[in-house]
């Protein structure tokens, strides 16, 4: 559920729920993943021109799972750049959250806690060899997960290319 310009303001609330259900989860009871899990967002858009702007936001992640150890609360931050120039259209974001779980691990004898940073740009060229509809699209990304349990920590990379055609 999403709320875009509340009140006439820049402000908008993002929000999602989300069920898993892991069929055969043969793991101790405080390691259970069945989880109901919520996501809010807030963001507040800042015009710098009239061709770009930054985008603030403020995110909180809780999910509640069958097993205490699995059960996390998450607050974070990002911000992104917004660029238009004609034809092209360019994204950068930088991201920051910390999630702490519920109960002591009981493989670990602690309580997990990460710290995730996170790097993305996108970039989209509208009329794509003059097609109506088409553009070239592509993405670029990379997050670090560092735990304080060393068998979370992990590093992604993502690229993309593709076409998209709207309609």
């Amino acid at each position: 559920f999403k709320v875009n310009n509340i009140a006439g303001s820049n402000f908008t609330i993002d929000s999602a729920y989300a069920t898993k259900d892991v069929e055969n989860d043969d793991v101790i009871e405080e390691l259970k993943r069945d989880a109901d899990t919520i996501y809010l967002k807030g963001q507040y858009r800042l015009p710098l021109s009239r061709t770009s702007f930054v985008l603030p936001s403020v995110i909180y992640q809780s999910s509640s799972a069958d097993g205490k150890a699995s059960s996390y609360d998450q607050y974070g931050a990002e911000v992104s750049f917004f660029k238009i120039m004609q034809r092209h259209q360019l994204v950068l974001t930088a991201g920051y959250n910390q999630r702490t779980f519920g109960a002591e691990n009981p493989i670990y004898t602690e309580i997990r806690k990460d710290n995730k940073l996170s790097f993305f740009a996108a970039y989209e060229y509208t009329k794509f060899m003059d097609w109506q509809d088409w553009s070239f699209i592509s993405f670029a990304g990379y997050s670090s997960t560092d735990s304080n349990i060393t068998f979370y920590d992990e590093s992604e990379y993502i690229v993309t290319v593709g076409l998209n055609y709207k309609f």
